[in-house]
């Protein structure tokens, strides 16, 4: 019987989008991240080239007494990532920012080599993915663990 590939994409949506790509295969998830400055196309596109067949992302939360410099950018992206998920029928899940920094912190992804010095968006998106991997639906997939891949 042939394996089959399980890819997700986390993202961390903003002015620099975080993203997070796991790749499991036979329960074993490999991890790689990074984070650039996409355009609303650029996002789309990118996750196109990804073909996830699933998608965590940090959701969007209104503050009442929000900080100086407001930026509303993230939801655009995130009304980019939620059209491609219905486009391409891809399963999709919203995290908190809370939800992604709960467990993984800066030295767990460090002792996993998975932490991205000065890449704070890259590493939020990994968390995401994580989190999804371990605590949520992803938890059906994780038979060996995570890596990293790059």
């Amino acid at each position: 019987m042939e394996n089959h590939i399980i890819r997700v994409l986390a993202l961390d949506p903003g002015k620099t989008t975080g993203f997070a790509q796991g790749r499991i295969d036979d329960g074993l998830m490999i991890v790689s991240s990074g984070q650039l400055e996409y355009s609303p196309f650029q996002l789309y596109l990118a996750m196109k080239l990804a073909e996830p067949t699933h998608l965590v992302y940090e959701s969007f939360e209104f503050r009442r007494h929000a900080r100086d410099k407001l930026e509303l950018y993230s939801c655009e992206l995130i009304g980019i990532i939620k059209m491609f998920a219905e486009e391409t029928e891809c399963d999709i899940k919203p995290q908190t920012a809370a939800q992604g920094k709960a467990h993984f912190t800066d030295a767990k992804l460090k002792s996993a080599l998975i932490y991205k010095p000065n890449k704070p968006h890259a590493n939020d998106a990994v968390r995401h993915l994580l989190q999804w991997f371990q605590f949520g639906q992803g938890f059906q997939f994780n038979t060996r663990g995570y890596e990293s891949g790059t």
